[in-house]
């Protein structure tokens, strides 16, 4: 990493704004360096401000290949899985880039860093040193053949499996991921009190539970209602010989905003026992985030914010009073309309649940421009007929920043 003196990232800093279809026709200005290592930093570093801008920030990190990019962690959601865990050490079995490993570095009295590529090892020990993070253990090799050696116990394991086999191909069943977690749960539990497992949200939530066993609580993490993460924190019943306290399964469901974090918190327990209540639009339209549709919690929402469901299977609620705390979108109504072209409305936000239609369908059929300050919900009702309900934004406060269009489900 010493290669990359002061003027190669003068060079990555006057560059970074540039064409790197243009750039890679160059030839590079020091001979050391071919330009092709040169636009993976650039590249490494535009990605990097939007997703990790404390790393873009800080002028001499170094950057991976682009799908160790792509798979490490966000600064948002390394944020909030720290937020979630404390004490004197933790180890990171799947270290990668080390995004998760540093932000946990200022949570914990220790930290072990584990990654079997050698490359990424070297990177984080660079950028490790680079951020100041003094209280990191950097252990280049597998990170389940590191506890098996180890005489010591952890107050917390993380392990983020790899999604990807040897053809770059997206994996979606835990045991398919490297390591295999459901295999090493006995190795886990033996060197750790908690476990925290990150997942695809891809991953069915029910059956990780039957597999994982002993699940103490389930976060769905979303950023700007695009749910990146579901994590798994696993408590074991018995360690170091002494029995642990065990409570219900809690879910978490989280959107993190710009401005503010949306969070609806419940036992799994509350799933099965909600009851929900049905109405025709009233005053006021709720659409739930993503990290709650994730969560299925769809009855406990109505029962939970006093609100009715427009129909079963639609998961848009309603109401006469505006509910200030909604994990979602709020909207007020201002008209229900028959599923056919209206006059006075050119131009919507235009999005579908459990409609016939997709949305360029309808815009097509309504002859609709895309945008604007009408958003157009098309749903089925309790009659099940296709509808549309035309509303207006209520305050950006405590909501996500994008319009949703083109939602369809």
């Amino acid at each position: 990493m010493e290669r990359y003196q002061l003027p190669v990232r003068k060079f990555i800093n006057n560059h970074l704004y540039s064409d790197t279809l243009k750039l890679a026709l160059q030839k590079s200005p020091f001979p050391d360096i071919p330009m092709r290592e040169l636009l993976l930093q650039i590249e490494g570093k535009r990605k990097a401000k939007e997703k990790i801008p404390s790393f873009f920030q800080t002028d001499d990190i170094v950057y991976p290949l682009s799908v160790s990019m792509e798979q490490c962690s966000s600064e948002q959601t390394s944020l909030y899985k720290a937020s979630l865990c404390g004490g004197n050490q933790l180890v990171d079995l799947t270290g990668g880039f080390g995004v998760d490993t540093w932000m946990f570095s200022k949570k914990f009295d220790n930290v072990v860093y584990c990654e079997k590529d050698e490359n990424l090892v070297n990177i984080a020990r660079h950028n490790f040193s680079v951020l100041q993070a003094q209280n990191i253990d950097i252990q280049q090799g597998d990170g389940i053949d590191f506890l098996k050696q180890q005489q010591q116990s952890f107050d917390w394991i993380y392990i983020d499996p790899s999604r990807r086999d040897q053809h770059n191909r997206k994996m979606q069943a835990l045991s398919d991921c490297m390591p295999n977690v459901v295999e090493n749960l006995d190795v886990l539990f033996r060197y750790g009190n908690r476990i925290m497992l990150k997942t695809s949200p891809m991953l069915d939530i029910d059956k990780a539970i039957s597999e994982l066993k002993q699940v103490e609580a389930i976060h769905i993490v979303a950023v700007k209602n695009e749910v990146r993460e579901v994590l798994y924190v696993l408590h074991h019943t018995i360690f170091n010989g002494e029995k642990q306290n065990f409570s219900p399964l809690k879910m978490f469901a989280v959107n993190i905003l710009p401005d503010a974090t949306q969070s609806f918190s419940f036992s799994k327990d509350e799933l099965h026992e909600a009851k929900v209540a049905f109405s025709t639009p009233l005053a006021f339209l709720y659409e739930p985030n993503a990290a709650v549709m994730k969560s299925g919690a769809f009855n406990l929402v109505s029962a939970r914010f006093n609100i009715f469901k427009l129909h079963r299977n639609s998961h848009l609620y309603t109401s006469d009073s505006y509910v200030a705390d909604f994990p979602g979108r709020v909207f007020k109504i201002k008209e229900t309309l028959a599923y056919k072209p209206v006059k006075d409305l050119s131009q919507a936000n235009v999005s579908v649940r459990n409609f016939p239609d997709t949305p360029d369908e309808v815009r097509k059929k309504l002859k609709l421009r895309d945008g604007g300050d009408v958003f157009l919900f098309c749903t089925t009702l309790v009659n099940e007929k296709p509808t549309m309900i035309r509303c207006e934004r209520l305050s950006q406060k405590n909501t996500d920043d994008t319009d949703g269009t083109d939602f369809h489900r």
